[in-house]
């Protein structure tokens, strides 16, 4: 009797560890929770413009605005570990609609020579916050006219996410 009852014990116990270990791989992204995923960003024609596949995944704690993408981030709400998920994000939801304001007049000595080129897009790194691309639009005598909207303003794109983890 002692035999049958540690038996079922142990399964009992089994049972219960088991039940935990799936409890945490179903918890669903929340606000403040870490998640980890890895996503496909491809434009409007289908081509791949970016992807975290075969490198390091994304890592954001959800809601804390890590990410400039609100769009993406409400497609992640409620996603569970290995679930995947496409999105498709207009404008407002993705990279925003280009505004007039953010072209802008650069001294032309503050561009290196080899990127005033119309067309090229190139790093700005401000004083303070992160680094922004900026397409040079046109290169006047003593100014180059740059746009500081995001490459992807005023576009359509669709991401491809897969949920890693959740924290």
């Amino acid at each position: 009797m002692i035999r049958v009852f540690t038996a079922a014990l142990g399964c009992l116990s089994w049972a219960l560890v088991a039940a935990a270990d799936d409890s945490l791989q179903s918890v669903p992204v929340a606000e403040g929770r870490v998640v980890v995923f890895d996503y496909t960003l491809r434009l409007e024609d289908g081509t791949v413009h970016d992807t975290s596949v075969g490198r390091q995944p994304m890592r954001i704690t959800h809601g804390a605005r890590q990410i400039e993408l609100p769009g993406l981030e409400s497609a992640l709400l409620g996603m569970r570990a290995n679930e995947s998920k496409k999105v498709v994000l207009g404008p407002e939801e993705a990279y925003g609609n280009p505004s007039p304001a953010k072209l802008q007049k650069v001294p032309l000595a503050q561009i290196p020579a080899e990127n005033r080129n119309p067309g090229e897009v190139i790093v700005a790194q401000p004083p303070e916050g992160p680094a922004m691309y900026v397409t040079v639009l046109e290169v006047r005598e003593e100014v180059v006219i740059v746009d500081f909207n995001h490459p992807l303003a005023g576009r359509t794109v669709t991401f491809e996410i897969e949920v890693v983890s959740v924290e």
